[in-house]
């Protein structure tokens, strides 16, 4: 609801909610050797782990730049509890810890936990379950959304199964920094001039048994109890599902976060994955810093005007 929520009024009703959580090829994670990271510690060792045991084309995981906003997002708010952006879109984390951010952000390419910029644009512009890379288990693993992750289980190489891991979280922390975000939510017109009816509406699509069966899960696994109550009944959710047992993994930990249109935004994206590219160049990373936070600044201005 706080996600939906603008200068204390509820704009909307979210029906369903998604995170990004962590996902494991069963049978490279074997051939490796190792056992999926609890700790950030052990996710940075498996990088170099997977190349000296399997080869340079093995990596532990692969991502898209949003994909890795978020995770650098989530481990900034376990150690200083401060997300990227407030509710405003200014950033928070001084200069400091932004050159710690960035240093992360190099840490993945040079510890080789994932491919860098330049090595995942080789395979094109395709999303990364459609690549060789990923189909035949070179790419051992993701942080993603959980309600995307079939689509990473349907291309895997038989007999590979995706897994669940456990949320790689610093030692001895009570903020995991998971992010969620509303699949899709309905709204009442201020202008309506039935808003009673369409109240009536909102609850018949969201509480309505025939409502509910009719959706199914195709936005997301709902947030109605009602529904939830009774797509569980019926078989439609089951705990085993990855998607259903990653969120369910994600609302079990304790965050502080709150959904931002910033950090998702398609410009604000490009300008990281631009930095990503000039610290795999060797720029400086005060440098690199300097000018993400210069040309991100000036995007969310020109957004808030």
């Amino acid at each position: 609801m706080q996600s939906t929520t603008l200068n204390g009024k509820l704009n909307g009703l979210p029906i369903s909610v998604n995170a990004p959580v962590f996902y494991y090829n069963d049978v490279t994670w074997k051939k490796a050797g190792l056992a999926y990271p609890t700790t950030w510690d052990a996710f940075f060792a498996s990088g170099k782990s997977f190349q000296q045991k399997l080869g340079n084309n093995y990596y532990p995981y692969s991502m898209v730049d949003q994909d890795v906003i978020l995770l650098l997002n989530a481990y900034m708010m376990q150690k200083y509890q401060k997300p990227m952006f407030d509710s405003r879109g200014k950033f928070t984390w001084n200069d400091a810890q932004w050159e710690e951010a960035f240093s992360f952000v190099k840490r993945l390419s040079d510890d080789h936990v994932v491919p860098s910029p330049k090595t995942l644009s080789s395979y094109g512009k395709g999303n990364l379950y459609e690549m060789k890379p990923w189909i035949n288990g070179e790419w051992g693993g993701t942080f993603t959304w959980n309600i995307s992750i079939r689509m990473y289980i349907n291309n895997l190489t038989p007999p590979a199964k995706l897994e669940l891991g456990d949320y790689v979280m610093l030692p001895g922390v009570t903020e995991s920094g998971v992010y969620f975000k509303t699949a899709q939510m309905f709204s009442v017109a201020k202008s309506s001039k039935h808003p009673k009816e369409a109240a009536m509406l909102v609850n018949f699509l969201l509480n309505d048994p025939q409502a509910i069966e009719a959706l199914g899960l195709e936005r997301g696994i709902p947030l109605s109890k009602t529904a939830e109550t009774l797509l569980t009944q019926k078989g439609v959710i089951d705990p085993n599902d990855p998607v259903v047992a990653g969120l369910r993994q994600a609302q079990s930990l304790p965050t502080t976060v709150v959904a931002t249109p910033y950090i998702e935004d398609l410009q604000v994206v490009d300008q990281f994955m631009s930095a990503r590219e000039k610290l795999d160049q060797g720029k400086p990373i005060p440098q690199v810093v300097s000018d993400f936070r210069q040309q991100v600044e000036r995007i969310v201005r020109r957004l808030n005007r």
